[in-house]
Formats: C-alpha cells, sequence, structure tokens
C-alpha cells in the first residue's frame, strides 16, 4: 500500500509540472512570444509582441503623473492607438498596416514642459501569411521634473526647459538686472566635464540667477554655482543620459572661491616658467654692459 500510494504521490507531482509547462507554454504562444520591460529609466515602459501581429505598449509617467501623448498617431507602416492617460499611466497598440520600418516617439508632458520621449523603432513583415509588427530598437530620453531645496535666502530650483536645456536657478533678489558684466561678478559656475554638463549660458532671471546645462556625452559631472556675496556654494551632481541631463544630487555650504584643477594649476606654473625665462633673457649677466 506504501509503495502503491507513494506511487500516485509521484504521479500527481509529475502531472502538475506537465500542466505548468503546458500552461506557460499556451501564455506565451498566445502573446506571441517577445515581451521586454525597462525599469531602469525614470518612467518605466513595456512593450510585447502579439500573436496577432500587433505590439501591445504600456507607459508609466505615475512618478510625475504627466499626461502621454503620440507624436505621430500612425504612419504608412504601423496606426498607432493610444489610450487615455489615468494617473500617468497608459497603454498603445501598435497595429500593422504596410510593409516597412519607422519610428515612433511617444511624449510625457506636466503642464507645458515635456518629462520625457520614448522612442521605439519597429519593423512590419509578413509571417506566416500575414502581417507583424517587431520592436527594433526602443530608448527613453528623460528630463528633469521640478524639484527645489537649498539655502533658505538662496533656494534652487532645477528643471528641463523647452529646449531641453538643464536649469538650475538660484534665488538672488540682489541679481542686477541691467549689466551682465556684474552678474558675472556675483555669480560664477563652473563644469568638471563640459563634454557632459556643458555651461552655455547663465543669465538674470528676474528673481535670480540661471545656469543653463547642455549635454554632449553620456556620463556625469559636477556643476559649482557660487555666490560670494550671496555666501552659498552649491555643488550639483549630473548625470547625461541620451542627451538628457537630470540632477543626482545637490550639496551647498557657505561661500568656498574655486581652487584652480590640476591642469589649470600645471598651465599656470608653466606660464609662470615662460615668463621668468623671458625675463632672464631680458637682464643682463653680471659682468655685462649694454653695448
Amino acid at each position: 500500500m506504501n509503495n502503491k500510494r507513494a506511487g500516485l504521490i509521484t504521479a500527481a507531482a509529475f502531472l502538475c509540472i506537465l500542466l505548468l509547462i503546458a500552461a506557460a507554454v499556451l501564455i506565451l504562444h498566445g502573446s506571441g512570444g517577445r515581451s521586454v520591460r525597462n525599469d531602469d529609466v525614470p518612467y518605466p515602459y513595456q512593450w510585447t509582441e502579439k500573436r496577432d501581429g500587433s505590439v501591445a505598449l504600456t507607459l508609466d509617467g505615475s512618478a510625475a503623473e504627466g499626461i502621454w501623448t503620440a507624436a505621430d498617431p500612425g504612419s504608412d507602416v504601423v496606426s498607432v492607438a493610444l489610450g487615455e492617460t489615468k494617473r500617468g499611466k497608459a497603454a498603445a497598440t501598435l497595429t500593422p498596416a504596410s510593409e516597412g520600418r519607422a519610428e515612433l516617439s511617444f511624449a510625457l508632458t506636466k503642464g507645458d514642459r515635456q518629462l520625457a520621449e520614448l522612442r521605439v523603432a519597429v519593423e512590419t513583415s509578413e509571417k506566416e501569411g500575414r502581417r507583424a509588427v517587431t520592436v527594433i530598437d526602443h530608448s527613453e530620453r528623460a528630463g528633469q521634473e521640478t524639484v527645489s531645496g537649498g539655502k533658505v535666502e538662496h533656494p534652487y530650483t532645477a528643471y528641463t526647459d523647452s529646449d531641453g536645456c538643464l536649469v538650475l536657478h538660484i534665488a538672488d533678489s540682489a541679481t542686477p538686472s541691467e549689466d551682465d558684466s556684474m552678474l558675472s561678478e556675483r555669480w560664477t559656475a563652473e563644469s568638471s566635464d563640459e563634454l557632459v554638463a556643458a555651461v552655455i549660458e547663465m543669465r538674470e532671471a528676474g528673481d535670480g540667477v540661471e545656469t543653463r546645462l547642455s549635454s554632449y556625452v553620456n556620463g556625469g559631472a559636477e556643476v559649482t554655482v557660487s555666490g560670494e556675496e550671496a555666501n552659498v556654494t552649491y555643488r550639483f551632481s549630473v548625470i547625461s543620459e541620451n542627451g538628457a541631463l537630470r540632477l543626482r544630487d545637490c550639496v551647498w555650504s557657505d561661500y568656498a572661491p574655486q581652487t584652480p584643477g590640476e591642469d589649470e594649476m600645471n598651465e599656470l606654473l608653466s606660464g609662470i616658467a615662460d615668463s621668468l625665462r623671458q625675463l632672464e633673457r631680458a637682464v643682463p649677466q653680471n659682468g655685462q654692459e649694454d653695448s
């Protein structure tokens, strides 16, 4: 009896395993197979290639509760049906129209600012006698949602403007509004890597000063903004991904004058050495007189 009972238990366990495998196969077959989710971005997204040849795309902007829109609701290759955004989330269906390739764009906006752009490259081809959409590339370009903090007397606000630049605004009621040369004397801005975060402009902004940053390569950098009269130094840690800059961290302290880096110091010492050599050549040697 014990052997018979053990055999029944083993058979039942084996049957359960077979049923689980069959269910998994049916799920994959019904969905079309490929499904990818990207959680390593500020606004996650997922796409699944369906058995009917379409692609189901889900967009998650709940972190900012923005609104998703399709830059191109349709093309000759793929038609796009984007549902209503609810609490920052939306779903889209990409349906094949004709053979070829297309790049689709979806924007996440909040108010008058664009927070992110998702680009999805697709190809439509004939598969087993029917058209099907295949995702061949995808990437997200996320900007900076508005954040504020810092010293009470001179707080900062960081955001991405309509040109895609990261703006660091520091409140300062004493900032001159007419003489830009005085602005540069009151505030300075420097980047540890001008390719990652280039300081392209520092301007008066009514109630303070704005530093605009642009990026040319991916990576991390530190941008230091200092005001001697305001007695504050901000160190903004930024990261660039797909050409978009975002604020990673910010620390501040009382004003600390900028110290030259190693390259600047070497250049300064080289210049001093050159000046000394020129001075030595210009001064007559001991025991010699000018002719």
